[in-house]
């Protein structure tokens, strides 16, 4: 009687077959996990800036020019623009935006999706109840994030 050692041909094909949608599923979870936290991520970075755009307002922060200015920070769908002066001019060479990535999108509902920090107190200028929020949302896994901004430049993100 002769005893055969190994396996066959069909079974090394269905082990190899579940071994590849085995690895397609870790792949694509991973890629899933890696995403996720991009919403937050820059939610984090958008509160920093917001906090830097103050901070520069209240301290008086002339940039070398001797005459302090306004600070402020526009919102828009792609990115968001930090800014000196007493409007948000988006021509301005001096505005530094931020992208969003390509998966990310902002709303606000803060009129005209501009907050703009008063010298000295670094309180909001023009701020409302109410319309004081900035959403940002993930176009693929709709995860979204949503901070609210006080008239004293508080940020706080909702639950």
């Amino acid at each position: 009687m002769r005893t055969q050692h190994g396996f066959t041909f069909p079974e090394v094909i269905v082990i190899l077959g579940i071994v590849a949608v085995l690895f397609g599923i870790v792949t694509v979870s991973l890629l899933r996990i890696q995403r996720s936290p991009q919403v937050r991520t820059t939610a984090t970075i958008l509160m920093t800036d917001i906090k830097s755009q103050q901070l520069k307002a209240m301290m008086g922060d002339t940039q070398g020019t001797g005459v302090r200015e306004l600070y402020g920070v526009a919102v828009e769908p792609s990115q968001y623009v930090l800014f000196r002066g007493n409007t948000y001019i988006p021509e301005n060479p001096a505005n530094a935006p931020v992208e969003f990535g390509p998966s990310l999108l902002a709303s606000t509902t803060i009129p005209g999706g501009t907050l703009l920090f008063a010298k000295g107190s670094g309180e909001i200028i023009g701020h409302i109840d109410g319309a004081d929020t900035v959403t940002l949302s993930n176009k693929d896994n709709g995860q979204a994030v949503t901070l609210r901004i006080n008239s004293y430049g508080v940020v706080t993100e909702l639950p």
